[in-house]
C-alpha cells in the first residue's frame, strides 16, 4: 500500500469534490424540475429539428398532451413509441378522404404527399426516405414505425449530449453558490489537509468506503425516459431505495467531515466571528483576526480563487469524481511489488 502524503491529499480532495458535486447536482436538478428546463429544451430543439408545424402536431396528439401537467408545460420525456405513433397519426390525418379499407401505410403516404410540414420541410424529406425504406419490408407499416423510432432514439442521444454541455454553465453557477455558502475553499482545505495526518487518514478512509459504493447517477438526459423509470410513471422500488441510501450516505459523510474539524461549513463564510473561534486552525489558515475582521486584501483574493476552483470542480459532476476517486484508491492499494525470493536450484 502506498502511503505517500501527496496521494492521500489528492484522495481527500477528490472525496470532498465528490460529496459536494452530488449536492450541487441535487440543487441543480431541483430548479431544473421546477422551471421545467428539460421539457422546454426538448420542445425548442424539436421546433428547430422537425419544424414548428410538426412540433405542434406532435404535442396536440392526445397521447402526448396527456403527459402535460398544464398547457405548455411540455413533458421532459417522450418515448420512442409515442413519438412515432403521434407523427404517423398526425400525417395520416392530412390525407384526403381515403377509400374504405385502404392500408395505414397508404394513408400515411397520401398525407405526406400534401407536404404537411410546409414548403421546404426537411422533416418531410426525412419521412419520405423512411417511408421508401419501409415499403419493401414484409410488414411495411411496422417497419415505418421502427424506422421513425430509431431516428428519434439517435436524435435524443445527441440531444442529451447537447443538454449536458449547455447544463455545465448552470452546474458552475450552482457549484459556486455551494462553495461560497458552504465556504468550501480548495486552497485552504489543501493546506489544512496537508498539515494534519489524522484528518488525511479519516478522509482517505471515507474515500475508500465511498469508492466501494455504487457509482452516482449521471445527469438525466432529454427526450427518452430514464432507463430507471422504464415505461411507467414511477421509478422501480429498488431505484427509490438506492436514492434514499445515497442521501443517508451523503448525510453521514458531511457529519464525519464536520467532526474532524475541516475549515468549512454552511453559513461560516458569512459569520465574521466564526473563524476566529476555530482553535484547530493554524494562524496562517485563519482569514479573520480576533476581532472577526479580514486580515488583508490578499486573503480575500485567495479566498475568492479557492471558491472559484471549487466551483469549477463541481461543474464536471459527481460521476467524474467518483471514477477519479476509484483510480486513485486503486493506485494507493496497489503499493510496491513485493520482492520475489530466488528459486532454489
Amino acid at each position: 500500500m502506498l502511503n505517500y502524503p501527496i496521494l492521500e491529499i489528492a484522495i481527500s480532495l477528490i472525496f470532498i469534490y465528490l460529496v459536494f458535486s452530488q449536492i450541487t447536482l441535487s440543487i441543480n436538478e431541483l430548479w431544473a424540475g421546477y422551471f421545467n428546463y428539460r421539457g422546454n429544451y426538448l420542445h425548442s430543439h424539436l421546433v428547430q429539428s422537425i419544424g414548428p408545424i410538426y412540433t405542434d402536431g406532435l404535442y396536440s396528439d392526445p397521447t402526448i398532451s396527456q403527459l402535460m401537467l398544464r398547457p405548455k408545460r411540455w413533458p421532459p420525456y417522450v418515448s420512442q413509441r409515442l413519438f412515432a405513433q403521434a407523427i404517423i397519426n398526425w400525417v395520416s390525418e392530412k390525407a384526403p378522404a381515403p377509400p374504405a379499407g385502404s392500408p395505414p401505410l397508404a394513408r400515411f403516404a397520401a398525407g405526406l404527399a400534401t407536404a404537411p410540414g410546409g414548403a421546404g420541410s426537411r422533416f418531410d424529406a426525412l419521412l419520405q426516405k423512411l417511408l421508401a425504406s419501409a415499403q419493401g419490408a414484409v410488414l411495411p407499416a411496422e417497419q415505418l414505425q421502427a424506422n421513425l423510432e430509431d431516428w428519434y432514439k439517435e436524435y435524443c442521444l445527441r440531444l442529451t449530449g447537447w443538454y449536458k454541455r449547455d447544463n455545465r454553465i448552470w452546474l458552475l453557477i450552482t457549484g459556486l453558490a455551494v462553495a461560497i455558502i458552504g465556504d468550501v475553499d480548495t486552497i485552504r482545505l489543501t493546506k489544512f489537509i496537508a498539515r494534519d495526518t489524522a484528518v488525511r487518514n479519516t478522509l482517505v478512509t471515507l474515500g475508500e468506503s465511498r469508492a466501494a459504493e455504487p457509482r452516482p447517477a449521471e445527469t438525466p438526459g432529454v427526450g427518452l425516459p430514464p432507463a430507471q423509470a422504464g415505461s411507467g410513471a414511477q421509478p422501480p422500488p429498488e431505484f427509490t431505495v438506492t436514492a434514499r441510501q445515497s442521501v443517508d450516505t451523503l448525510r453521514k459523510e458531511l457529519l464525519a467531515m464536520q467532526k474532524i474539524g475541516l475549515p468549512m461549513g454552511f453559513g461560516q463564510a458569512f459569520d465574521r466571528k466564526a473563524e476566529a473561534k476555530l482553535t484547530n486552525l493554524p494562524e496562517d489558515l485563519k482569514r479573520r483576526d480576533a476581532n472577526g475582521d479580514y486580515k488583508n486584501t490578499s486573503v480575500i483574493i485567495w479566498m475568492l480563487f479557492g471558491w472559484l476552483l471549487t466551483g469549477l470542480a463541481m461543474m464536471v459532476g459527481a460521476p467524474f469524481w467518483f471514477d477519479v476517486l476509484n483510480r486513485f484508491v486503486n493506485i494507493r492499494n496497489l503499493g510496491p511489488k513485493p520482492d520475489t525470493p530466488n528459486e532454489e536450484r
